[in-house]
């Protein structure tokens, strides 16, 4: 997994955006909505997580971000 690569999810095909730690930031294009998945993990065909935040705009993820 890294950044720039597009993986498969529950949620579809997403780009990943950056790598953290404990979350993903993941842009979904066919909705174009940004993700927050937090507790990720993956397998050989996709990536999942446990929970997470959905925005419809950058501005709404650097706020969730507390940036």
């Amino acid at each position: 997994m890294k950044v720039g690569k597009r993986v498969n999810t529950g949620a579809g095909e997403v780009l990943i955006l950056d790598i953290q730690k404990d979350y993903l930031i993941l842009f979904n294009e066919e909705n174009k909505q940004f993700i927050k998945a937090n507790g990720y993990d993956q397998d050989d065909k996709m990536v999942f997580w446990n929970g997470g935040g959905y925005y419809n705009s950058f501005e709404e993820l650097i706020e969730s971000l507390g940036l």
